[in-house]
């Protein structure tokens, strides 16, 4: 017998090994020896609706004018989180991949700056519109495991991703003096990169057969935000854009509560609600417009969430 031939019929084997020894629970089982190897898959498809605003504020070191853009971030996330156990049964440990994106709803953005004896000198009124999008991977460890619960701890890397730009500004005040121009088109356009690595919990509790209650918390002591974009002064005829870059530091947490019904052990739906936030301090870089100016990048999602959770 050749080698492929070899691995061709043991790869057959441990499929029907899978198959035959599937459990009521939605559990597999492949035998090595005497040693059963668990296998448990479960895919949770998630729809978030959100709620939110990104602020970008900031200032030169020396007393002067500062600064201050706001923005609407609600938006339609869909999101695919896969789960895997697989090891000596029973393993209490699981890896994961989350993944998700959605379209930022259009909104009213306002730009707004002060002097230093924090009168308001200019302000900008625009359209604004964009995408998300995130991914996480994350290895679980499960401690606790009861008949009507479980509780995890969660190491997780996470990378969100914000892209927008605003079009047709509308100059409420220029220089401490009011104004009623307006310029149409695009006029700043940005990404906005966040990443970091992220401490938690995860547990659920199960008091009924079919209904339960699930939580998550998260924290990430460490997270570094990238942000770059490009802004095009107001003037007639248009004028190149000034280019900016920030490479900041700073923190981020979540958390989710969600309510669980599941009729049939291998499926169930939720419906909950789950906030999101981000917050870094750091300086815009040298060669760009705005170089050596402090800025605070802040953005937070929050909203009701409608999740259908199957396992294998």
């Amino acid at each position: 017998m050749t080698k492929i031939a070899y691995f061709c019929k043991l790869g057959c084997l441990l499929i029907v090994g899978v198959f035959v020894n599937q459990s009521a629970w939605g559990e597999s089982f492949i035998y090595i020896g005497r040693s059963p190897l668990k296998w448990d898959v479960s895919v949770d498809l998630s729809y978030w609706q959100t709620e939110g605003d990104f602020k970008m504020s900031g200032q030169f070191p020396s007393p002067s004018n500062s600064w201050e853009i706001v923005h609407p971030l609600d938006s339609s996330l869909l999101i695919s989180r896969f789960r895997l156990r697989m090891g000596d049964y029973p393993s209490p440990y699981f890896v994961g991949l989350s993944i998700g994106q959605g379209m930022i709803d259009t909104g009213n953005t306002r730009d707004t700056d002060w002097n230093s004896s924090k009168q308001m000198t200019d302000l900008v009124y625009s359209t604004s519109q964009g995408r998300t999008a995130f991914s996480g991977y994350s290895l679980n460890y499960q401690f606790v495991n009861m008949d009507d619960g479980t509780l995890d701890a969660v190491i997780k890397f996470t990378d969100h991703k914000i892209v927008a730009e605003y079009s047709d500004a509308s100059v409420v005040m220029s220089s401490g003096l009011p104004d009623n121009r307006t310029f149409p088109g695009k006029w700043l356009s940005y990404e906005m990169d966040y990443s970091g690595i992220e401490f938690g919990l995860e547990g659920t509790f199960m008091p009924a057969f079919n209904i339960g209650i699930e939580g998550s918390f998260g924290y990430a002591p460490f997270v570094t935000g990238e942000y770059s974009g490009q802004r095009w002064p107001f003037s007639s005829p248009p004028v190149p854009a000034l280019k900016e870059s920030i490479i900041s530091r700073g923190y981020s947490f979540n958390y989710e509560l969600s309510l669980q019904f599941k009729p049939v052990s291998y499926f169930g739906v939720q419906g909950g609600f789950r906030y999101l936030k981000y917050h870094t301090v750091g300086e815009d870089q040298e060669g760009t417009s705005w170089a050596g100016s402090r800025e605070h990048l802040d953005a937070d999602f929050k909203g009701m969430t409608l999740n259908a959770v199957m396992s294998f």
